[in-house]
């Protein structure tokens, strides 16, 4: 990204309910933790690419 941030996708598990989330991450790795990510999936789908619109909305 061009502001020094990472995207980044995973899915994941906890107790057989499959999850899907979003994450910034921080130059030096880190997760920015100002970065609101929650209830952004509502549907089970696997992510392809991801961008970011001159406006900084985020299209996955």
């Amino acid at each position: 990204m061009n502001n020094g941030y990472s995207r980044q996708t995973w899915n994941f598990s906890w107790t057989q309910i499959k999850r899907k989330n979003l994450i910034r991450l921080n130059t030096d790795g880190s997760i920015d933790s100002t970065f609101a990510y929650e209830n952004i999936f509502h549907n089970l789908f696997s992510v392809n690419d991801i961008t970011i619109q001159s406006n900084g909305k985020i299209i996955v």
